[in-house]
């Protein structure tokens, strides 16, 4: 199940570099759902991704309760790199808003 995840991540990217975010967000979405599957840093990554999409289409808000998620993972896993990347993600938010 965890290679499924990571395909279906890496599917998502795909969608979101051919600008198919509503396809990315989908699947993306789809790979959210598999909870206890996959390390939690790479539940951080298809989350940043996830966000990533619905920044792309204006929907700050709901980018920014997925970065804060990303946050708590990071936090959670004592993941210092990975919270500054979280971070940075959630400043970017603040800056265009």
């Amino acid at each position: 199940m965890p290679g499924q995840r990571n395909a279906l991540n890496n599917l998502g990217e795909c969608y979101r570099s051919l600008l198919q975010l509503e396809q990315a967000i989908e699947v993306l979405e789809q790979a959210q759902e598999m909870t206890g599957v996959g390390t939690q840093t790479s539940q951080s990554t298809m989350c940043c991704n996830l966000a990533c999409c619905y920044m792309s289409l204006g929907q700050f808000h709901r980018a920014v309760g997925i970065f804060k998620q990303d946050r708590a993972i990071m936090e959670e896993v004592g993941n210092r790199a990975g919270l500054g990347q979280s971070l940075n993600h959630l400043g970017g938010y603040y800056i265009i808003s």
